[in-house]
């Protein structure tokens, strides 16, 4: 109890922006605010390092980097990836029994999102500082300045997520919408000026995934020790259990390659069976300051396989499609049994208004509804890893993950503001009504 107390003190400290979501917010400035923000992080990723001399060359880990939009060499070179680290570890953390009985419900959200923000900014100084000791000779002035513009362009991704979590936004999630704007960016280069002619596979993937959203699957769970018996007709959102392992693999496989590169430098030489386990790195002449994994699991969860290696090497395609498959699917089934205690994580799944009708054959006893839900989760989660790889054998830009994450993002959008325009339009009904009698 002493070392929460001592963290509520810390976290106290951290300036906040003020929250909205209780209050409504007119659209026209939710849109501005929102406009506003995907233009400072644009800037910001595309703004170069001052005091850092950089030369064009290909990005051999371009998939991750895409997925937590992520931009070398520039202010935000970070992206989001401090905010899903950050994410990763809070909300288990908080969904333990320990921390749920210490601390009451009114409060564990503020103090959850306030420790996911100090924890967000430690991570940011943390990955600058180790960033400009593996660039290799930079001098003690331009470390210097490149560990602060670094964690300031951190801060900064922190706080603009925090003001459209908020309520300040036309999305609730600075994650989400900073990666699809990188990807819409990134796709804008890569397809955009004289080359109009989109590959096929894209955009059949695209209108795969597109298809694939809004996705339902009903499921009646009924009461116990009510007589007659009742069912809550629920539907899952398929799309909604689909977003965290789109979102998580690349940042734990980030997080394992930076683990693995630090290890590496400093005790590969030494022959360490457990460091060359997780990956053996080197440079190489087309990649210049970048370190490559040559062997280890570091090796074979890098870059998605194209058709030609199937044949080159099928050892690394396969243990590749095994380790994204269970990862995928591990990620949605863990993510529902850490959120499934928060009330607004299950309305978003099931639904906020659910009907209750007499039970009938076939619907699940109340007792058992989150142990379905999970195989569900894991079945969500396989799915996104095969459509991951998928993508990867057709060559869609950024492994997928990215034009996943950018239907998810618009999807989920209009979804919602569809839901407050119903909503809106049945109390103004009511409001009608009573008016008249």
């Amino acid at each position: 109890m002493a070392g929460l107390n001592t963290l509520r003190q810390l976290v106290g400290l951290l300036p906040e922006v003020a929250d909205r979501r209780a209050t409504p917010v007119p659209f026209r400035n939710k849109a501005l605010n929102t406009i506003t923000s995907v233009l400072v992080f644009l800037a910001g990723s595309r703004l170069p390092l001052y005091g850092l001399s950089t030369t064009a060359s290909p990005d051999p880990f371009y998939w991750i980097h895409a997925a937590s939009a992520s931009n070398g060499g520039t202010v935000m070179a970070q992206g989001v990836y401090h905010l899903l680290v950050s994410e990763l570890v809070i909300h288990p953390l908080f969904g333990l029994k320990i921390v749920r009985d210490k601390i009451p419900m009114e409060e564990r959200m503020q103090f959850m999102d306030r420790s996911q923000k100090l924890l967000g900014i430690l991570l940011a100084m943390v990955s600058a500082v180790c960033n400009v000791f593996s660039a290799g000779q930079l001098g003690p002035v331009n470390a210097t300045l490149i560990a602060l513009q670094l964690s300031a362009g951190g801060a900064i991704v922190i706080y603009l997520d925090e003001a459209l979590k908020k309520g300040h936004g036309l999305v609730s999630s600075g994650i989400a919408l900073f990666t699809a704007t990188n990807i819409c960016a990134c796709f804008l280069e890569t397809y955009g000026g004289d080359k109009i002619v989109i590959p096929a596979g894209t955009c059949a993937f695209l209108a795969l995934t597109v298809r694939l959203q809004g996705l339902h699957l009903p499921l009646a769970v009924r009461t116990h020790g009510v007589d007659p018996a009742l069912q809550a007709n629920c539907s899952v959102n398929l799309s909604y259990l689909s977003y965290m392992p789109i979102v998580f693999q690349g940042a734990i496989a980030s997080s394992m390659y930076f683990i693995s590169q630090l290890l590496y430098l400093q005790y590969g030489e030494n022959n360490n069976g457990v460091v060359k386990l997780l990956g053996s790195w080197k440079r190489d002449s087309r990649y210049p300051g970048q370190l490559i994994p040559i062997g280890g699991v570091a090796h074979y969860v890098t870059n998605p396989p194209a058709w030609a290696d199937l044949a080159r090497d099928p050892v690394h395609v396969t243990l590749y499609a095994v380790l994204l498959l269970m990862a995928c699917a591990l990620i949605s089934a863990t993510w529902f049994g850490v959120r499934v205690y928060s009330r607004k994580y299950v309305a978003r799944l099931l639904g906020r208004q659910i009907p209750v009708t007499p039970a009938q054959p076939g619907s699940i006893p109340m007792t058992r509804w989150k142990r379905h839900v999970a195989m569900i989760a894991l079945l969500v989660g396989l799915c996104v890893g095969a459509l991951t790889l998928m993508a990867g054998f057709i060559c869609v830009p950024g492994s997928g993950t990215g034009i996943m994450l950018v239907v998810t993002v618009v999807c989920s959008y209009f979804e919602r503001r569809t839901g407050d325009q119903a909503a809106d339009f049945l109390v103004l009904t009511t409001m009608s009504r009573c008016k008249k009698k």
